[in-house]
C-alpha cells in the first residue's frame, strides 16, 4: 500500500513540475518578425536599460506592461503614471514597478517613433518581441544577435522612414 501511495505522489508531483515550465510570454515565430523593426527596437531597448537589468529586473512583467500598453489595456494618462511612479514610486513591489515601467518606456518609444514620422513602419509584435529579447539577453548577459546585422536593418528601418 505504501508502495502504490508512494509511486501516486511520485508521478503527480512530477505532473504538477512538467505543468509549471516557464513559457515565454510573447514568442513570435522567425518567419514573423520584420527585421527593419527587431532592430532599431532592440537595440533602443538594450541602450535604455543598460545597466539597469539584473537578475531582479522581472523581465516578463516588464513586458506585460508593454503588451497591455499596445493593446490599449492602460488608460490612465502616462504622465500621471510617471508621477507615481518617479515621484512616490515607494511602495511599488518589484513586479508592479517594472509592469508599469514597461508601460512607460512603450509609450515613450511609440511618441519617439511618432515624432520621426516612422509609426507607420513598426510591426507591433515585432516589437514586442524585440523588446522581451534585449532584456532576456541583458538578464542572461547574452547576446544573441551580430551587432553588424542590427546595424544595417536600422539603418534600413531609418531609410524607410525618411523615404
Amino acid at each position: 500500500m505504501k508502495k502504490v501511495f508512494l509511486m501516486t505522489a511520485i508521478l503527480l508531483l512530477a505532473a504538477c513540475v512538467q505543468q509549471n515550465e516557464v513559457k515565454p510570454v510573447i514568442n513570435l515565430p522567425q518567419e514573423q518578425m520584420v527585421k527593419s523593426t527587431y532592430a532599431p527596437v532592440y537595440q533602443a531597448t538594450q541602450q535604455t536599460y543598460y545597466g539597469r537589468v539584473n537578475q531582479h529586473f522581472n523581465v516578463d512583467s516588464f513586458v506585460h506592461g508593454v503588451i497591455d500598453w499596445f493593446n490599449g489595456k492602460y488608460k490612465q494618462p502616462i504622465s500621471e503614471l510617471k508621477h507615481q511612479l518617479y515621484e512616490q514610486g515607494k511602495g511599488f513591489d518589484a513586479y508592479i514597478y517594472d509592469y508599469y515601467s514597461g508601460i512607460i518606456f512603450a509609450a515613450d518609444l511609440q511618441t519617439n517613433f511618432q515624432r520621426l514620422n516612422c509609426w507607420q513602419q513598426v510591426d507591433i509584435p515585432t516589437l514586442e518581441q524585440a523588446i522581451y529579447d534585449a532584456l532576456r539577453d541583458m538578464k542572461n548577459q547574452t547576446p544573441s544577435h551580430n551587432r553588424s546585422w542590427l546595424d544595417q536593418s536600422s539603418e534600413q528601418f531609418a531609410r524607410q522612414c525618411l523615404s
